[in-house]
């Protein structure tokens, strides 16, 4: 029946959404021509810029440009994980963090043509040994010299010394961030500037940069600087201004404010950083999935041996996760949709979603890859040491990123100071009573006389994670409340990080209701052949979601014991429809099978 079988070629062009030819045809392109020579040979040819695809100012991208932008960087990652991880910090840090901060004073100044066409390259530093979290405290100095209007870049410590990440043993410059030094007072970090090397490659002298000698193709190295001079304009000077004289001023009023405003200049590294994982992840779905097709394992007595994929513990390992990656799909999907158009509310807010969104999408990116890894686990399994090398691609990329449970516990924070800012308050504990009104108020959306039918109406989905989102924020208005009182002894900074697994969980639940709420949207705008089976994953998306917090629902009273039962048989029920056709869904992910010629055998010996 219809149902049975899946349009590839339709269901793949909604995935890739506008403007699909040209990426198809960018990736076709890329494949083709690594064919022809080898891909660190092809990456140095700069006369294939094309390929490098710079991304340049936002208002000088066309829709084409954005709808591209980190197709072709990450199609050939690929093909060379670390030289094109270089060419990403090149791009998305390097370059973009120039381009966003700057002035046209200073681009006057830069050999920019270079920089764009990739014949320079660029390094970028923000974290130190000591902060590579909690930048605001970094140790590294830039003291304005008013005399000769320059700044003075200085490593005070071993602990102050930098992460420099890139192309570390040829960049000519490099962006690093330092505390800015005005007489004897500091104005916060600030983003600098830097020749690293001269034309001939030579390093500056005070300047220290040692490769990580357990990374190959030196990706990250460690640096120094011993009294640097540089010149006034290298201060990228956006945000903050000084005169000849010291006189240091600034659109923001607080140096806080300020540095998140330059942090969210930055998210455009998070979205790709976001967008490789999840690319990883297809392309581990595609190869566990293909694996499971093939390889025959048990059987009844006499009978022939049965693909592993037709068993239930190998279906329920890989469905949910081939439902969870459409599902993080269409939330980055409509993430980096809304930063390109300069649709969400503000830059420094938009930061605090995009980080959250990319350090949630990685750790979620980081279970499924370990699950294909479980489904293709055997001795000399070419598929096992692929999935592997994808899992250390993207564990490589979240120890350059910083940790991924402090950034959800910000993004939970801010949803907090949100509330606070809604209420006019001025007093945390003022904020939590009038959320305990609000909840009070709130008429959940009960759950009787359950069925099946029931539980697969995407609104009945959405209802129960909304009011599972509510019951979180009221469990994290609880416990904070709780700590603040006077008895506790405890100051806010306390409160908040003794509550820590409250507030990233209902960072994770907020998060994931979104998610959803993208998926069904997108059900909704697929082509009508494919809406059914597209359903159904976002079904499988959702009950899931419900079924790991089946505690939390049966404990508030939303469903009784008994009632959990529904939720299971919905799941397998979709879980076994899926399998027929988890093939195509898979194809419609767009991995391309000429990568993965040794590591699977071609479709018609199966």
């Amino acid at each position: 029946s219809d149902w049975m079988s899946v349009n590839v070629d339709v269901l793949r062009a909604f995935l890739d959404g506008r403007h699909w030819e040209e990426k198809n045809n960018l990736r076709r392109l890329i494949r083709r021509g690594l064919q022809k020579t080898e891909a660190r040979q092809y990456r140095n040819d700069r006369e294939h810029t094309y390929f490098r695809f710079p991304f340049v100012h936002l208002k000088d991208l066309t829709e084409l440009d954005k709808a591209l932008a980190f197709t072709s960087i990450n199609s050939l990652c690929t093909i060379d994980f670390f030289a094109n991880f270089r060419d990403g910090i090149h791009n998305y840090l390097f370059l973009s963090t120039l381009l966003h901060l700057g002035t046209d004073d200073l681009f006057q100044r830069l050999p920019m043509e270079d920089f764009k066409s990739g014949h320079l390259v660029g390094s970028f530093s923000i974290g130190e040994r000591a902060h590579s979290v909690n930048v605001s405290q970094m140790e590294t100095e830039a003291i304005y010299d008013c005399d000769t209007q320059q700044f003075i870049i200085n490593t005070p410590s071993e602990t102050a010394e930098k992460w420099l990440l890139g192309d570390v043993q040829h960049s000519s410059y490099a962006i690093i961030f330092a505390q800015l030094i005005i007489g004897s007072e500091s104005k916060g970090p600030h983003p600098f500037l830097i020749q690293i090397r001269d034309a001939s490659n030579n390093l500056t002298d005070g300047i220290f940069i040692s490769p990580i000698d357990t990374l190959k193709d030196n990706a990250i190295a460690s640096a120094s600087f011993s009294q640097i001079r540089i010149p006034k304009f290298a201060l990228l000077n956006k945000f903050a201004q000084i005169s000849d004289d010291g006189i240091y001023t600034s659109p923001f009023p607080s140096s806080r404010g300020r540095f998140q405003a330059t942090l969210a200049e930055l998210a455009i590294a998070d979205l790709w950083t976001a967008d490789y994982a999840l690319s990883n992840l297809k392309k581990a779905i595609f190869v566990s999935v293909r694996f499971g097709l093939y390889r025959r394992q048990f059987g009844s007595p006499g009978e022939p041996e049965l693909p592993l994929l037709s068993l239930s513990s190998h279906q329920y390992r890989l469905l949910p996760n081939l439902a969870t990656t459409y599902a993080l799909h269409f939330g980055l999907k409509a993430v980096t949709s809304r930063w390109l158009n300069n649709r969400l509310p503000t830059r420094g807010r938009a930061d605090k979603n995009i980080v959250g969104f990319r350090a949630y999408l990685n750790s979620k990116v980081m279970e499924g890859l370990q699950t294909c890894r479980d489904c293709c686990n055997e001795i000399g399994n070419p598929a096992n040491y692929f999935l592997s090398n994808l899992k250390f691609q993207v564990e490589f990329l979240n120890s350059v990123s910083g940790n991924n449970d402090f950034f959800i516990f910000q993004l939970g924070r801010h949803l907090i100071l949100e509330h606070m800012h809604k209420g006019r308050g001025t007093k945390m504990t003022d904020t939590f009573k009038r959320l305990k009104t609000t909840f009070a108020e709130y008429q959940p959306f009960l759950m009787r006389n359950p069925s099946k039918e029931k539980s697969l109406h995407p609104n009945w989905l959405l209802n129960a994670l909304l009011y599972r989102e509510w019951r979180c924020l009221e469990d994290v208005t609880n416990v904070i409340h709780f700590k603040l009182k006077d008895k506790n002894n405890l100051d806010e900074f306390q409160a908040w990080n003794s509550s820590l697994p409250a507030v990233q969980k209902m960072a994770k639940v907020q998060l994931e209701t979104f998610i959803f709420r993208e998926f069904m949207e997108n059900v909704s705008r697929v082509p009508s052949g494919s809406r059914f089976k597209l359903k159904m994953l976002c079904n499988l998306y959702g009950l899931g979601l419900i079924q790991e917090d089946m505690t939390l629902f049966i404990e508030r009273g939303y469903f009784i014991h008994s009632e959990k039962e529904i939720v299971q048989e919905a799941i397998s029920d979709l879980i076994s429809k899926l399998s027929e056709i988890s093939e195509g869904l898979t194809d419609a992910l767009g991995v391309s099978e000429a990568s993965l010629t040794s590591i699977l055998p071609s479709r018609s010996r199966f």
